[in-house]
């Protein structure tokens, strides 16, 4: 039986959320981006604000075409299985990986997906000690190298991977970045080397560019979700144009706020200058309530309400709210992980449901394995113990920032021992709120975006922007801030009806 290349994606965490919006009248922008579909051959790129119904625009602006021969091209899986059955008939619905394994697939001699390819690459080189303190970060950054185009648009050689190294969040003693860098170009030469025995998810966007292999012929392309695109996607994007296909983007600058995992933070311009592209905008919101959009105009002020949404209300809490407080289909988000896991325990004391999304319960998990605690007591002493080493080494490598991340994940965890006696205890408690599907949904705001709730709860806003941000800004780099400002507008547009603001304490 053939395989089907698109089951070969992993799943995406977040759902993604596609607007009801009535479509009998059309928006003088929705108007305005159909008449550059129909009349002009221009490249487009449309700033769809949070909620205004792109994905309805999207699938119209398909049908302008005037071409059966379109392929749409989602951002993730979840994307793509929600518009195979809507798409007009006649458009070819990819995810980015499944078009780069199009390309790949003639080139390779075994159809094998190896997922855990840099890791084992890596186990092989490493001391078993070294592997396990920094196998899982090394080769996060083997993946990363990927998106970011190395070896592409720079050499391969032992000062560019050191300098990417010194460049990442990744927390390396001083005494061995040269070490490492070694590792990392030995190891990528080593993965360039077998891919054609078995691939990881990375190789099927990265091979077809790297080695220049052919792409398909389409009319029209369109990708959705612009902003979050990564170096190595704007290349496959690149590829189609330069086989004949016009180029439609779509998406919403401000809610760009993954360059931390290597998406381009000026993907939306930069893809609207390589393609010469027309920048059209949609900036109706029909998600939110019309206070919720006022309110989410102090980041944004081009985004605007439709005339027929209801009011909606922002609520400011005084007071600590009670689990059974919460509405049971609301959003608590916040900026760090740590709040929200003092509130997940204080909803596993009252015994109301809720649960955690995303994967920093995983990443707790393998931390307290790691540290190999016996008594939960003992667990808080090896916790600051390693606060205090990697703080150490992400102040040596330059790269304050880290600490945050250091600090959340100890701060999430401290509350989990002084409430059970026992690690084991504690990593059920964590796996319970991973796995659980009813209550609230506690999530970060990175993990929130594509989500809605008619109540959404901002826990702990105090925390935006962080303060690292600040302090960058006040030092003369503003992108930092930059993509604080984005995370509290996602925030803010998550909400349909309700946006409470939760006081510190909550």
């Amino acid at each position: 039986m053939p395989i089907n290349l698109d089951d070969l994606i992993p799943e995406n965490m977040k759902p993604i959320m596609v607007e009801a919006q009535a479509k009998t009248d059309w928006s003088s922008y929705q108007q305005a981006f159909f008449h550059a579909v129909e009349t002009t051959s221009d490249n487009l790129v449309m700033e769809a604000v949070a909620g205004s119904g792109k994905t309805t625009t999207i699938l119209e602006g398909m049908r302008r075409t005037g071409s059966t021969d379109v392929l749409f091209l989602a951002f993730n899986k979840s994307i793509q299985v929600e518009l195979a059955s809507r798409v007009p008939m006649g458009v070819t619905t990819k995810t980015l990986n499944a078009l780069g394994n199009s390309v790949l697939a003639p080139h390779i001699r075994a159809r094998k997906l190896n997922q855990y390819k840099p890791q084992n690459v890596l186990r092989e080189m490493l001391k078993d000690d070294i592997y396990k303190e920094y196998g899982w970060p090394l080769a996060r950054l083997l993946s990363s190298a990927r998106h970011n185009g190395i070896g592409i648009r720079t050499a391969l050689g032992h000062e560019v991977w050191q300098d990417f190294l010194l460049n990442s969040d990744v927390f390396v003693p001083e005494e061995r970045v040269e070490q490492f860098a070694e590792i990392l170009r030995l190891a990528f030469s080593t993965m360039l080397d077998n891919f054609s025995d078995d691939f990881d998810f990375d190789d099927q966007l990265y091979m077809p560019i790297f080695k220049n292999w052919t792409f398909p012929l389409f009319h029209t392309v369109f990708i959705d979700e612009a902003q979050d695109l990564s170096f190595i996607n704007h290349m496959q994007l690149v590829r189609l144009r330069d086989r004949g296909a016009r180029i439609i983007a779509v998406g919403d600058s401000k809610q760009a706020i993954y360059a931390f995992r290597g998406a381009d933070s000026r993907s939306m311009g930069n893809l609207a200058k390589t393609f010469d592209a027309q920048i059209l905008p949609l900036s109706i919101c029909y998600r939110c309530g019309k206070e919720i959009v006022r309110h989410a105009q102090r980041l944004v002020p081009y985004i605007e309400y439709h005339e027929a949404s209801p009011l909606g209300t922002l609520v400011h809490h005084e007071e600590t709210l009670h689990p059974t407080d919460f509405e049971q289909k609301s959003m608590v988000i916040c900026r760090n992980n740590a709040p929200l896991f003092s509130l997940a325990l204080h909803f596993l004391r009252e015994k109301v449901p809720c649960y955690i999304v995303g994967d920093l319960a995983g990443d707790l998990i393998r931390l307290i394995d790691r540290l190999s605690a016996s008594t939960s007591a003992q667990l808080i002493l090896r916790l600051r113990e390693w606060q205090e080493i990697e703080t150490k080494k992400a102040i040596a490598m330059r790269r304050d920032h880290l600490i945050d991340a250091i600090d959340d994940k100890v701060n999430s965890l401290i509350p989990f021992c002084e409430e059970y006696p026992f690690p084991l205890q504690i990593k059920a408690a964590i796996q319970h709120l991973q796995q659980n599907t009813t209550g609230p949904r506690l999530s970060s705001i990175h993990k929130a975006k594509g989500m809605e709730a008619e109540h959404v709860y901002i826990l702990r806003p105090d925390l935006m922007p962080a303060k690292r941000a600040l302090d960058a800004y006040n030092n003369g780099d503003d992108s930092a801030l930059e993509q604080e400002k984005n995370l509290e507008y996602v925030a803010i547009t998550r909400a349909k009806l309700f946006l409470h603001y939760l006081p510190s304490g909550a």
